[in-house]
């Protein structure tokens, strides 16, 4: 009897045992899938339909909240593969499209790549609802042509043509589609570049479609060309671009002493002084060798390196102002900046503070940003600007005459200097064009109260010009080329910098 008493007891203990291992693995299990869910992790349906969940008194709701996120995720994965504004297909959602066309051998076609140069400028101008407006109707003038449409990650537009393409049938391409667009009653003028890409010849995956029609967009945008055709080139530069990027990164690890700063000096045409240089940086690096800053610069800024070497030139051009003080080189210094250096606080705050710490007025550094530049968003970069300002640095356009029209903001930025670009000067002395621009430019300076540089002086006949007409600076080979550190002191304290000592001795 005691036998049988302690052997039900002990059953019992198994069975309660049990009971309480398969609860806590239902337990557990529904606590994986919670946890799974919170996390936004991928969902695994099959975790439901396991029999420690099933018998869950959760599991029918969590089923249904399951099956409706399925649901939802398949519906936006279709979404994905369809540009809402264009209706074209996704970069994304057309790989296997793209793959299965270009394996059609025996069928050729053109990847025809389009881009509407001057978007930013008719966001800017005309509002984001224009800008679209416009992608839209080229769009639909390109559906209007045999093939198919893909809204590129860049945001361009890539037509997969059903034929090739010739060079005339290009060019009226082109004119076709750059016919100014109609939006809400305003006349838009469009700027478009073609970048064309025959297939399967020049891609045969879609991999390198889309990687060279960008590369051929951006060809045919550098050389301001109309349209431009692939060629092997291309993918050298690509190549390169990717090994300047992945040295440029580099350089803020450590390897920083890889930058130094050149000094172009700025003349007093006035006084037949050298009272200003331009710093200008310079990369040589041990495996590219020297890199110009119009090859690396738009890459950092593509990258989010270039607020880096803007920190860092401020830095360096400090520095250097103290050797020019202990030298006995009495100079102010330029730099150039970004529009987004001259929205970030911190650029501000650090000159201020380098400045201050080695007891340098604020006159002795100046700020240069590219007319086009300062267009980007005018109203913003008047607010900035002013902040600068405030803190006494000097202020300049560069490149000036070359973008669009800043007449109308011209009054209201508060700059202190306009730089007129080195393509209306460097032939100055023979060609009457360049002197009517010139001239204007200057006109336009003493009304608005402003200083001019003159960039890309070469000949003494260019500065007896630019001096007779009232240019107050001149920069460029003339004066001098740009000069390291050591090297422009050498200069700055030798004859060489007083060879224009005299304003008499510009006009002989």
């Amino acid at each position: 009897m005691l036998l049988f008493l302690l052997t039900v007891l002990m059953g019992l203990t198994l069975l309660v045992f049990f009971y309480l291992s398969v609860s806590k693995r239902r337990e557990s299990r529904l606590h994986q899938l919670l946890e799974q869910l919170t996390s936004g992790k991928t969902l695994n349906r099959a975790m439901l339909l396991d029999a420690n969940v099933q018998n869950h008194a959760l599991s029918k709701p969590l089923l249904r909240f399951l099956d409706n996120m399925l649901r939802r995720e398949a519906r936006l994965q279709e979404l994905t593969k369809q540009d809402f504004l264009t209706t074209f297909k996704t970069q994304n959602g057309s790989q296997s499209f793209v793959t299965q066309k270009l394996a059609m051998r025996h069928s050729p076609f053109d990847a025809v790549a389009v881009r509407i140069n001057n978007l930013r400028i008719i966001n800017d101008i005309y509002g984001f609802h224009h800008g679209d407006n416009c992608i839209k109707e080229v769009a639909n003038r390109l559906a209007a042509i045999p093939g198919s449409g893909i809204r590129m990650d860049s945001g361009d537009l890539l037509w997969l043509s059903e034929t090739t393409i010739n060079a005339s049938e290009s060019e009226a391409l082109v004119d076709s589609l750059s016919l100014p667009v109609m939006s809400a009653g305003s006349t838009i003028a469009i700027d478009l570049v073609l970048g064309i890409v025959n297939c399967p010849a020049q891609a045969d995956g879609c991999e390198a479609l889309f990687r060279r029609a960008w590369l051929t967009l951006e060809q045919a945008c550098q050389s301001r060309c109309r349209f431009n055709h692939y060629c092997a080139s291309l993918d050298k530069t690509y190549l390169r671009r990717l090994l300047i990027i992945a040295e440029l990164e580099s350089v803020f690890n450590g390897r920083d002493s890889e930058f130094s700063l050149f000094y172009q000096p700025k003349m007093n045409l006035a006084t037949g002084q050298v009272e200003a240089a331009e710093a200008l940086i310079r990369w040589h690096n041990p495996v590219l060798g020297n890199v110009f800053p119009d090859e690396f610069i738009p890459l950092a800024e593509q990258t989010g390196l270039l607020s880096k070497i803007s920190y860092w030139v401020v830095s360096q051009a400090v520095r250097d102002l103290l050797v020019f003080r202990e030298r006995d080189v009495p100079i102010s210094v330029s730099i150039n900046v970004s529009a987004d250096d001259i929205t970030d606080p911190r650029l501000l705050e650090h000159a201020v503070h380098l400045l201050q710490v080695n007891g340098l007025p604020a006159s002795q550094l100046s700020f240069e940003l590219t007319e086009s530049q300062l267009l980007e968003n005018p109203d913003q970069a008047i607010i900035h600007l002013t902040e600068f300002r405030k803190h006494g640095f000097r202020l300049a356009i560069d490149d000036f005459g070359t973008g669009y029209s800043s007449l109308a903001y011209l009054k209201r930025l508060p700059v202190d200097e306009l730089k007129i670009d080195k393509s209306f000067v460097m032939q100055l002395d023979t060609q009457l064009d360049d002197q009517s621009i010139v001239q204007a430019i200057l006109t336009l300076a003493q009304r608005f109260q402003l200083a001019v540089v003159a960039e890309g002086v070469e000949v003494p006949a260019s500065l007896s010009l630019l001096h007779q007409w009232g240019c107050h600076w001149a920069q460029g080979y003339l004066v001098s080329r740009p000069l390291p550190q050591e090297r422009f002191i050498e200069w700055f304290v030798s004859d060489e910098s007083r060879t224009w000592q005299q304003p008499y001795r510009l006009e002989q």
